[in-house]
């Protein structure tokens, strides 16, 4: 499976992208997860993930941000934007047009 293809996310390309992403969020101290309607769905316009802080030393929420979006190839177009409770997030394309919302949450946030 590869990152390119279809605008659409189905389950196959979120797990391959989960897949991709695990390590590079525990060698930060995070760990992610996938939520959204494609869990709930067989496809999706866009792939949601979140991220929560793992073990004490974690990088800075905008540096985990910029290691994933490396680690993707993707282009981030917008300014990263700051949710409910410090959550901060930002939405992100890949080359074929796909795009992903990465959430990070910050320590201590529920």
């Amino acid at each position: 499976m590869s990152l390119q293809g279809s605008p659409c996310w189905d389950r196959g390309g979120a797990a391959f992208v989960f897949t991709m992403l695990t390590p590079v969020a525990r060698e930060a101290g995070y760990i992610v997860g996938l939520y959204g309607s494609l869990l709930s769905q067989s496809h999706g316009r866009d792939l949601d993930i979140v991220a929560w802080p793992w073990r004490v030393g974690e990088v800075g929420r905008e540096e985990l941000l910029d290691r994933l979006c490396r680690a993707l190839g993707s282009v981030t177009a917008e300014p990263d934007y700051a949710g409910l409770r410090g959550v901060v997030a930002r939405t992100t394309k890949l080359p074929d047009g796909r795009t992903i919302e990465i959430a990070v949450l910050c320590r201590g946030s529920s």
